[in-house]
């Protein structure tokens, strides 16, 4: 699975910036260790699947943006759901 490998050392400094913004983020919503471990597989599976899906041609993606990406929209949800108790 290449959720865990980049494509450059930019890409790994902007992923890892990402990464522990969001561990913050999860501290502050007291979210668990295993569901969000969970969202950014499903999120990256399932981004490198739409990738595939949408260019058949490329024959290997490299990177962890799509489950940083899906781990945003987690937090995003979050936020929005629990709007009122804010």
């Amino acid at each position: 699975m290449s959720l865990f490998l980049t494509g450059s050392f930019e890409l790994y400094i902007n992923s890892s910036f990402f990464l522990l913004l969001i561990g913050f983020m999860n501290y502050q919503t007291k979210i668990k260790f295993f569901p969000m471990l969970l969202l950014y597989l499903v999120a990256g599976f399932g981004g490198i699947m739409f990738g595939a899906a949408v260019n058949p041609i490329a024959s290997l993606t490299v990177g962890c943006m799509p489950a940083v990406f899906g781990m945003v929209g987690g937090q995003i949800a979050c936020v929005v759901l629990n709007w009122k108790a804010l």
